[in-house]
């Protein structure tokens, strides 16, 4: 599940932190745009996801303990095609409209990481398993995420000086199917441990 989400969260911190400079850079947006729209955006997506998302896997765990993981897949899955059409989008209201949604479900990861890790463990081990989850997360989506992003920048600069940057976003689209594939393997580790422990 850390491994799962340290992918995800490669994706969100990478975008999360240049999405600004995007808009503006190669989108035309002003600052004050930024201020009012884009926070909007961000403000709602990230919300509503992490509610939804904790709603849902209150229903869904309750028939599967594979919901922890098919959640967060379905989710990036339904994302990926929407990141692509923000990135696309040749006009900063259209980005906001594209991304509002990606936004959030890029989010539908966190409310069943931290349930399960909470269920999965005994109660002196909770405090502990939850740090242990947000240090691995970390680790990889704010340690690698944007740097990864700033550095293929970088690259594109010379190929690509007007959009640099979109070019280094549509790279971004791969690590989405790199998250989806891993939280599936978590969610066929999932059904195999429980078939083990009901086989007498």
């Amino acid at each position: 599940m850390a491994l799962a989400c340290g992918a995800t969260q490669f994706i969100t911190y990478a975008v999360l932190n240049f999405t600004v400079l995007f808009l503006m850079r190669e989108k035309g947006m002003a600052l004050e745009q930024v201020a009012v729209w884009y926070a909007v955006v961000i403000g709602t997506g990230i919300c509503a996801g992490m509610f939804a998302s904790g709603r849902l896997i209150d229903r869904l765990s309750r028939r599967s303990k594979t919901a922890y993981a098919y959640l967060p897949a379905a989710g990036l899955a339904l994302a990926m095609p929407l990141f692509a059409l923000f990135v696309w989008a040749d006009s900063w209201p259209l980005a906001l409209a594209f991304l509002l949604l990606p936004t959030g479900l890029n989010y539908f990861y966190l409310s069943p990481a931290v349930t399960l890790v909470q269920e999965e463990v005994r109660p002196n081990q909770r405090v502990l398993s939850g740090a242990l989850l947000l240090l691995v997360m970390n680790l990889i989506g704010l340690g690698l995420g944007p740097a990864y992003l700033g550095m293929v920048s970088d690259f594109f600069r010379a190929s690509h000086p007007d959009n640099s940057l979109q070019m280094a976003f549509y790279t971004l689209i791969p690590f989405y199917l790199l998250a989806v594939g891993m939280f599936l393997r978590l969610a066929r580790t999932i059904r195999l441990q429980a078939s083990q422990e009901t086989t007498p």
